[in-house]
């Protein structure tokens, strides 16, 4: 979807206001300042799709580089679902997905060390027993089909990069490609 930016309208030597009454008439929708949308095309995209496009607004506008988490991150990376719910086939309740990708089938979990050095995550059990929890409960998740893509913040983060490099590899190795998302793996 094309997006309309105020700089641009201003540029072509077109005036502003116009934009103002089209959004009035509900011809357009304003995601942010300085940045529109036709509104039917807009309104019969699905939710994680418009909310993907409010992110292309604030980035397109933003005046320096934005660091994209939680649900933002998210639509970007075409994850319409996060905290997804796992059942076996018998219904019973395996665990909750921290992102999934359903259209490939996979899901991605984000763990940092603390789950397995803090007391208040081991409840009393040693690191290893947490450890072995989370192994089994991945299998039981495998199990019913869906592959896990598995990172950690050192994956995300890294002190020498601006860059997510080594999470852009780890889902690629787990098969998701970069297609209408393209745009933000430049350089990765």
């Amino acid at each position: 979807m094309r997006l309309i930016y105020t700089r641009d309208i201003e540029i072509a030597g077109q005036d502003r206001h116009a934009l103002a009454a089209r959004v009035g008439s509900g011809e357009l929708i304003r995601l942010r300042r300085g940045v529109y949308a036709e509104a039917a095309p807009f309104e019969q995209l699905p939710r994680w799709e418009q909310q993907r496009i409010r992110i292309d607004a604030v980035i397109g506008t933003s005046r320096r580089d934005r660091a994209l988490i939680r649900q933002s991150a998210a639509a970007i990376w075409g994850i319409p679902v996060i905290r997804q719910p796992v059942d076996d086939p018998q219904g019973s309740r395996v665990g909750i997905l921290d992102f999934y990708w359903p259209l490939q089938n996979l899901a991605g979990e984000f763990d940092g060390a603390v789950k397995y050095s803090r007391d208040a995550y081991l409840k009393g059990n040693a690191p290893a027993g947490a450890v072995v929890r989370e192994k089994r409960r991945e299998d039981r998740i495998r199990a019913t089909g869906i592959q896990v893509s598995r990172w950690m913040w050192d994956d995300i983060w890294q002190s020498d990069s601006t860059e997510p490099a080594c999470l852009v590899s780890i889902l690629h190795r787990a098969g998701l490609r970069q297609d209408r998302w393209s745009n933000y793996w430049t350089n990765m």
